[in-house]
């Protein structure tokens, strides 16, 4: 008698971009018995900021060579993450809430394969703020962000600064809104805690995807390209100061 193949557990990271979903999805990608996929529903194809695989296709190319309508196609798509070709014990993909709002049929098939979420968060708006600011710099210079690369301080439009912030605070009150509905096992972690207190964070979720602990370090190739407070990462400091200290963000600006 053939061994029936074990099932593997499903989870799908969900969180705003610019929060550490890359660095949490390949962590976890790291560990033998986990198969952690990126952004497969990102607009752009392949990504050199997700990770890469050679049995799933993003769905952008996958929706052009298949004929299915809506929310079929989107249904057959994640089917092929129960047929991947290598087992693990554990597998599954990150999606940007924005995402989720484009296809919102994906919720309905978490749902419906129980999958387990894990709601990544960046409690901090304004480095939020600036790492959207670093990747419209790189766009703007057209620079490679390397490893070992370090970019100048960032100019913060003071125009939009605020608005940018409170539209992002209303953004996360969304979606833990909308998760508070799902039935499903959810797990909520910031990145701020993954980053400080990276070891027992990843110990709670691997736990939470049913992996035993192992003595194995799991590790990740990206780094933080601006250090130090936010007078050395913003150019215009003082300006963005002046704004935010007469607001609700004033504690994170002194």
């Amino acid at each position: 008698m053939k061994n029936k193949k074990t099932k593997s557990v499903k989870f799908c990271i969900i969180s705003a971009g610019r929060s550490g979903s890359t660095l949490l999805v390949t962590l976890l990608d790291s560990h033998p018995e986990i198969k952690g996929l990126g952004e497969i529903f990102n607009t752009r194809g392949r990504d050199v900021q997700n990770v890469s695989d050679l049995y799933i296709e993003p769905f952008c190319e996958y929706q052009i060579s298949n004929s299915a309508k809506r929310p079929w196609l989107t249904f057959n798509y994640l089917n092929s993450l129960n047929n991947y070709p290598i087992p693990h014990k554990a597998i599954g993909f990150k999606l940007i809430d924005i995402e989720l709002i484009r296809y919102p049929e994906i919720l309905l098939r978490l749902i419906l394969d129980n999958y387990k979420i894990i709601h990544l968060v960046r409690e901090n708006p304004l480095e939020y703020y600036i790492s959207w600011a670093i990747v419209r710099q790189k766009l703007a210079g057209k620079t490679e962000l390397k490893s070992d690369f370090k970019l100048s301080p960032v100019y913060l439009n003071t125009t939009e600064v605020l608005n940018t912030l409170r539209g992002y605070e209303r953004r996360i009150k969304r979606f833990k809104r909308i998760l508070k509905l799902v039935p499903n096992s959810i797990m909520t972690i910031t990145y701020e805690d993954l980053v400080e207190n990276r070891e027992s964070i990843i110990d709670s979720i691997l736990n939470f995807l049913e992996i035993q602990s192992q003595d194995i370090e799991l590790y990740s190739d990206l780094k933080k390209i601006i250090e130090g407070d936010y007078r050395e990462k913003i150019a215009n400091y003082q300006q963005v100061k002046e704004i935010l200290e007469v607001t609700e963000f004033k504690k994170l600006i002194i």
